[in-house]
């Protein structure tokens, strides 16, 4: 990751200057510096993403699909639920599992 980076995580790994994999240093950078603002912000996510991700990490890729395919969270992680039942190979079938029971109990989708 370079020094001279500005902009949030989620800005930056949607312009293709960051990876989903350095968010740890973004996270360390922020606790490094004294900074006014929350880690939520900093990292640019909503008030939705940021909960979901401290709970859960492996969230973060559907946090930036959702971003830059301009498509609603919930539906992103409900769309990557059912194609991940169709391939039942798949490994992170139980991760979305997971978000999807979470969505359920949020209301944002029906049971």
């Amino acid at each position: 990751m370079s020094d001279i980076q500005t902009g949030s995580f989620i800005e930056l790994c949607l312009a293709g200057t960051a990876l989903v994999e350095e968010i740890d240093d973004f996270v360390d950078r922020w606790h490094a510096t004294p900074a006014e603002t929350s880690l939520r912000d900093y990292l640019g996510m909503s008030e939705t993403e940021y909960s979901l991700w401290v709970n859960d990490p492996d969230v973060l890729p559907y946090v930036i699909l959702s971003r830059k395919e301009g498509r609603p969270f919930p539906q992103v992680v409900n769309d990557n639920y059912y194609s991940s039942v169709r391939l039942a190979a798949r490994p992170d079938q139980q991760k979305i599992g997971v978000l999807k029971d979470w969505l359920e109990r949020q209301g944002y989708l029906a049971r």
